[in-house]
């Protein structure tokens, strides 16, 4: 939070997960689907620790199931995370720093990435690097 967004550190981020892991993490059934971030689910016990960055105070999460015929690039991307990682899951937050809008176009993520402490960014089929 203070680092990238520039925001107190009590507002966490929200989670972007498989949607066949979904269960695996939070105690949902196996078919919850949240594609828009709309729902906020409590994080298994087991997962406080491992999701501490996307947890609230009440132990739940903001949570964005991904399935790959929605977005298959970042679904790739994410599984791909979760081979190395073992974790099936992002963080995800709005690609914005406090005070500014959210990034629309190429001028506006430009603007973004020269402001803010991020040092790489994924676009399409690019990574770009500071």
């Amino acid at each position: 939070n203070s680092r990238i967004k520039f925001r107190e550190s009590f507002r966490p981020y929200a989670c972007s997960v498989l949607q066949d892991k979904v269960s695996l993490y939070f105690q949902v059934q196996d078919s919850f689907q949240s594609p828009y971030m709309s729902f906020t689910v409590p994080i298994k016990s087991s997962y406080l620790e491992t999701f501490k960055e996307v947890c609230h105070i009440d132990h739940t999460s903001r949570l964005q199931t991904v399935m790959r015929e929605q977005n298959t690039n970042y679904y790739d991307l994410i599984k791909e995370v979760g081979n190395i990682s073992g974790i099936y899951a992002l963080l995800n937050t709005s690609l914005n720093i406090m005070g500014q809008p959210i990034v629309e176009d190429l001028n506006d993520l430009k603007l973004f990435f020269d402001k803010s402490n991020v040092d790489a960014i994924a676009v399409g089929d690019f990574y770009i690097e500071k």
